[in-house]
C-alpha cells in the first residue's frame, strides 16, 4: 500500500465553514433505550464541502451555567453529499441514551467532529443545543419486589437503574447480581452516576453477587 502524509496548520484559514442547527429530539428519554435525533447542517463558508463526516450526539446539562456532556454516538453523515455556499443537509441519527443523572438534559450535536472537512479556525460554530429540554429517566429498582431481569449481548456494555429506597433502606441497603456469567461488575451511586472511576460502592471482586 501507499501511503502519504499532507502537512497543514490546524489554524489556517479555510473557505469551508459548518454550523449545526434545529437539533431535534425525544421530549422524554429511558437510558438505555434507543431515541432518534435529527438536525441541520449548514456550510455558511464561500466554498464547497464534500463528504462525508462524522457528527457526534450528546446529553448535556446546565448548557448555559456548568455544561456537562455525556456522549451518546457518533453518525457517518454526508456520504456522496455535497455542500455549496449557503447549502444545508438535514441529517438523523439513532442512538442509545448514554449513563446519566434523572433530570432535564438538553440534546447537543458537533458535525465534523474527526475534522475531515478542513474548516481551519472555523469550528466555533460546529455546535447546536436543542431548544426543548429532554427529561431523562432511568428504569428503577423496587427494593423486595419482583427481579428485575436483564442481559449484556456483548462485551462493553452497561446498564443502569435507580434505587429510591425508604428511611430504613437508606442505612441497610443490598444490591445483588444472581445468575451472573462472564465478567461483570456492579457499581453503586449516591445520588449520582456511577462510573468505574467513581462511585459510592462497588461489588468486592468481578462476578461476585453484590455491593452494600
Amino acid at each position: 500500500p501507499d501511503m502519504g502524509a499532507f502537512e497543514f496548520v490546524q489554524t489556517a484559514p479555510s473557505n469551508l465553514d459548518l454550523t449545526v442547527s434545529n437539533v431535534q429530539g425525544p421530549s422524554s428519554a429511558i437510558v438505555g433505550s434507543q431515541v432518534t435525533v435529527n438536525w441541520t447542517v449548514t456550510n455558511i463558508g464561500s466554498g464547497t464541502a464534500y463528504g462525508p463526516w462524522h457528527d457526534a450526539v450528546y446529553l448535556i446539562t446546565d448548557p448555559n451555567t456548568n455544561p456537562v456532556l455525556t456522549y451518546a454516538g457518533t453518525a457517518l453523515e454526508g456520504a456522496g453529499i455535497v455542500l455549496g455556499p449557503g447549502a444545508s443537509y438535514n441529517a438523523t441519527a439513532t442512538v442509545t441514551v448514554p449513563g446519566t443523572t434523572v433530570g432535564s438534559q438538553r440534546w447537543e450535536v458537533k458535525t465534523n467532529i474527526l475534522g475531515e472537512i478542513f474548516e481551519g479556525a472555523n469550528t466555533a460554530n460546529n455546535t447546536g443545543i436543542a431548544l426543548n429540554p429532554v427529561n431523562v429517566d432511568l428504569n428503577q429498582l423496587v427494593p423486595n419486589a419482583t427481579a428485575l431481569n436483564g442481559s449484556f449481548s456483548g462485551a462493553g456494555q452497561s446498564s443502569y437503574y435507580k434505587v429510591i429506597p425508604n428511611a430504613t433502606q437508606a442505612t441497610s441497603l443490598k444490591i445483588a447480581l444472581t445468575g451472573v456469567k462472564g465478567s461483570v461488575q456492579l457499581f453503586v451511586g449516591a445520588g449520582y452516576m456511577p462510573s468505574p472511576q467513581q462511585f459510592t460502592y462497588q461489588q468486592v471482586e468481578f462476578d461476585s453477587a453484590s455491593a452494600s
